[in-house]
């Protein structure tokens, strides 16, 4: 029973680790679409959305549809997949700089970089992937040599 059981789960993972995460491909494509350089702060009135970007930063969406990538130090890496908010510590009200702090789940990471994100060429590139993923598949010629061979049921 315990080989069984040892087994079952070692196919388990077997098969988690050979199925790319979906959320570190689209980190991926955040990374891509982030500026080369850095920007030393955000001026901002509201904070619209965020969400991990795998695990090492978050991307957050401001006011007028602007995104930033914030790339954190270690220490908070284990908390980003799994905090159901985010809280900024900075000097200035409406601004965060690189530098500040921003706490998840109650443990306060520092901002290592800034990174604007080019957002309209992620959205394109995350729909051409989906349009990849739900393209039909070439029929075989062999189904195609073999689609009058099928009587209907006489």
């Amino acid at each position: 029973m315990r080989i069984l059981t040892i087994f079952l789960l070692l196919s388990m993972l077997a098969g988690c680790a050979s199925t790319p995460r979906t959320d570190l491909r689209l980190a991926d494509v955040y990374k891509r679409h982030a500026s080369d350089e850095t920007v030393s702060g955000v001026r901002y009135t509201s904070v619209r959305g965020w969400r991990p970007v795998g695990d090492e930063g978050v991307l957050i969406e401001f006011d007028r549809q602007r995104h930033y990538l914030f790339l954190l130090n270690g220490a908070c890496r284990s908390e980003i997949q799994f905090a159901p908010t985010i809280v900024f510590s900075s000097t200035p009200v409406n601004r965060v700089d690189q530098f500040d702090r921003i706490a998840l789940n109650g443990r306060w990471c520092r901002i290592q970089e800034i990174r604007e994100v080019d957002f309209k060429a992620v959205e394109a590139e995350v729909a051409a992937l989906n349009a990849a993923l739900e393209a039909p598949r070439k029929t075989e010629e062999s189904d195609v040599i073999h689609k009058d061979d099928y009587s209907g049921g006489t």
